[in-house]
């Protein structure tokens, strides 16, 4: 969830990488983990794995940083910027 926010983890990214392909290649990982798809949106996304926790997403109180990090996502210009040239693929 934090890479499809734009967040950048050094243990995923052996090198950086743009925010559009982060955001694509998080979709593809959540989109293989859970079998769903939500597009980018990140709330729909959340929701669907706090209601379904089999992943562990709600195993302790880190859930709730993500979702101030959803918000921080929403209203970054560069992130909104990635989503709309990638909705337009």
């Amino acid at each position: 969830m934090l890479s499809l926010a734009g967040e950048p983890l050094e243990f995923c990214e052996a090198e950086p990488i743009e925010l559009g392909q982060r955001i694509q290649k998080a979709r593809a990982s959540l989109m293989k983990l859970t079998g769903q798809d939500f597009g980018l949106d990140l709330r729909a996304w959340h929701d669907f794995l706090i209601t379904n926790d089999k992943w562990g997403y709600c195993w302790d109180d880190e859930h709730l940083m993500v979702f101030r990090c959803i918000e921080e996502a929403e209203a970054n210009p560069e992130w909104q910027m990635a989503v709309a040239s990638l909705s337009m693929k």
